[in-house]
């Protein structure tokens, strides 16, 4: 797993602040719409605030 992470930094590290912040928004964006579908909010580790483990908030 800490391969995967240090490949992904290296990788995310190319992009510009501008083009990682672009690419957190659609991220979000994503994740909302598959925790909409499925009815859940348990994930958030991508920069969603205010957001519990249990889902609530």
């Amino acid at each position: 797993m800490d391969r995967v992470l240090a490949r992904e930094a290296q990788l995310l590290e190319r992009l510009g602040p501008e083009r990682r912040e672009a690419l957190a928004e659609l991220l979000r964006e994503l994740l909302d719409d598959v925790q909409d579908e499925l009815n859940v909010r348990g994930v958030s580790h991508v920069g969603h605030e205010g957001l519990d483990p249990a889902g609530q908030g």
